[in-house]
């Protein structure tokens, strides 16, 4: 069965195994009590992590880019008779995974809901603020069908070698832009590259917002494979994981069903 982490958080999966959680690294807030702020977007500590490695980082030089090979227009939604129901879970008593996926929205993105849709997987979306304005539509079905939104970024630059202003402008921009196509603020951000420092923590915690990392880095935006990137993410899986994969690759987004039909088989 897949089953939502908490509302507005992330997905869940159930694997098997025993034992105690193991989620490296500390816990990273916008404040000490960012869900008292948001009392309908709960955000559970155990998916709020640092990685206990730095995440490796792509070429600096240029941003990842979405596909141009996708079709221009959405694709339908799967038939409503495929769709499984999406369930709220204590994370604490079931063995969860987190699905988060970055960069986008694309063209693309639209067979990606079809499958989470037709799974009843709901997802976070970590997005660009360029890509919401150009693709507002698939930002509202995003919304609608019951994923969380975070921001990451407006345009996805190094936000180590930013100003204070630039970074406050980065995300203030990418609010009011998902604001406007999902009607929600959001309240998780991912930084660029997994960037971290004492003044990307205040800018992010000035716009109320809670720091979200992962676990587990298929590195599907260096190894452009769909069975790379399905092995590494399942080999990699336990219970707690924060799953980071790019919906701007047609071979990632390839590997989502697969991902999640081998989870459940575990």
């Amino acid at each position: 069965m897949l089953v939502l982490l908490l509302s507005g958080c992330a997905t869940a999966i159930p694997v098997t195994g025993e034992g105690s959680p193991s989620v490296p690294g500390q816990v990273e807030s916008s404040t000490p009590a960012a869900a008292n702020q948001t009392p309908k977007q709960t955000l559970p500590s155990n998916i709020l992590v640092n990685p206990s490695a730095s995440p490796t980082l792509p070429s600096p030089s240029a941003p990842p880019q979405p596909s141009t090979s996708a079709s221009p227009k959405p694709a339908p939604s799967a038939p409503a008779a495929s769709q499984q129901p999406v369930k709220k879970v204590n994370c604490k008593k079931l063995k969860c995974i987190a699905l988060t996926i970055d960069d986008g929205p694309v063209p693309g993105t639209s067979r990606v809901l079809d499958v989470l849709k037709k799974k009843g997987v709901s997802a976070t979306f970590f997005m660009l603020g360029q890509s919401v304005n150009a693709y507002p539509k698939i930002v509202k079905r995003m919304a609608d069908e019951g994923h969380a939104i975070g921001n990451h970024s407006f345009s996805h630059p190094q936000f180590l070698k930013l100003s204070k202003a630039d970074m406050d402008s980065q995300l203030s921009r990418t609010q009011k832009a998902i604001k406007k196509a999902g009607g929600k603020t959001p309240v998780l951000f991912r930084p660029p590259y997994g960037q971290l420092s004492a003044s990307i923590k205040k800018a992010a915690k000035d716009a109320n917002l809670s720091i979200i990392l992962w676990t587990i880095d298929p590195q599907d935006w260096k190894d452009k494979d769909t069975d790379t990137v399905v092995k590494r993410i399942t080999k990699s899986a336990k219970r707690n994981a924060v799953v980071l994969i790019h919906d701007v690759w047609p071979t990632t987004r390839a590997a989502i069903e697969p991902v999640i039909d081998k989870l459940l088989s575990q």
